[in-house]
């Protein structure tokens, strides 16, 4: 049914997926506890646990679109759309997480940290 290459990028995908579901049910369970914090508290509470998931959600939709990219070149239409629309859900579920508290938390450190900078100069 499948030849040892398809096999390949089946099972890596797989993983992707595994992985995926894993960190968007952890993320999700964060986004929990960090309704309940101000805007500033959001990047350091739990140990700055949040720069972690932001570094996580990065590296996944790296290899999310690296994947896509690898069956677009290399096989069938068939592999290539699945695997598309599944990385594709992935990422835009992984997007959606990542920018309520944690990425507005980033946008607002990285603002602050700015204006801090400035002012001092």
């Amino acid at each position: 049914m499948f030849d040892n290459d398809e096999k390949g990028i089946i099972f890596l995908e797989f993983l992707f997926l595994l992985i995926s579901v894993i960190y968007t049910y952890n993320l999700n369970g964060l986004n929990q506890i960090l309704k309940r914090k101000n805007i500033m508290e959001i990047m350091w509470a739990n140990n700055g646990s949040a720069w972690f998931f932001l570094v996580g959600a990065a590296i996944l939709c790296f290899f999310g679109i690296v994947l896509i990219y690898i069956c677009y070149n290399n096989y069938s239409f068939g592999i290539f759309f699945s695997i598309l629309v599944i990385n594709l859900v992935i990422l835009c579920l992984i997007v959606y997480l990542i920018q309520n508290p944690i990425l507005r938390g980033l946008i607002l450190v990285i603002i602050f940290g700015t204006a801090v900078t400035k002012d001092s100069d």
